[in-house]
């Protein structure tokens, strides 16, 4: 279980590290960035951790290398609020 929580929190590591490089060139590597992460993405099992649940509507409401789809991140935030998260308790 945590194995699977490191793994997003390294995906969201590489996220942000993307978006800087990204502006270093020009935007040159957004395709391809956008393209591994959704993969990524994908094939992340959604356990049911709140923490979990949080970023993952983090990243879509903000379309962090991924399209933003605020509707996708609202289910995200009312999932994670159900088990006790914070962030997306409004």
């Amino acid at each position: 279980m945590e194995i699977k929580f490191l793994s997003l929190c390294i995906l969201a590591g590489v996220l942000f590290v993307s978006q800087v490089n990204a502006s270093a060139n020009n935007g040159k590597d957004d395709v391809k960035y956008a393209a591994l992460t959704q993969k990524d993405l994908d094939a992340l099992p959604v356990e049911k951790r709140a923490s979990v649940l949080d970023e993952l509507g983090f990243i879509h409401e903000y379309g962090l290398n991924v399209p933003m789809n605020r509707e996708q991140a609202l289910q995200y935030y009312k999932q994670a609020c159900e088990l006790g998260g914070n962030y997306g308790c409004y």
